[in-house]
């Protein structure tokens, strides 16, 4: 969340295999990237959405834990300060593009 790659997983220990090593017989990469079925990420929708609001969240109750438990550990979800300041900047230009609206009381 901070613009710079999350942390490599750690390895298996004790001459057991570590969650790299699982992702990597599996034919995926070894990096933390919310993929091992892709359960999680399909539960990644939008949960609400007004014109002011927007709530984006897990459906699933299972992958919302497993969101929450690995934000705790690294954080994973949210908006980067780069990624902000490319929001602020595309609201901005919406705001700037609309027009404004002016209300005359009929006399």
């Amino acid at each position: 969340m901070n613009d710079a790659p999350a942390k490599a997983l750690k390895p298996g220990r004790n001459g057991r295999r570590g969650y790299a090593d699982y992702k990597r017989a599996r034919g995926l990469q070894p990096i933390r990237d919310w993929f091992w079925t892709g359960r999680t990420m399909r539960s990644l929708k939008v949960k609400s959405a007004s014109e002011n609001r927007a709530v984006i969240g897990f459906v699933d109750p299972n992958a919302d834990r497993i969101a929450h438990v690995n934000n705790l550990r690294e954080k994973q979800f949210g908006v980067s300060p780069t990624d902000r300041q490319a929001l602020n900047a595309a609201v901005l230009a919406a705001i700037r593009q609309v027009p404004v609206v002016r209300i005359v009381r009929a006399a």
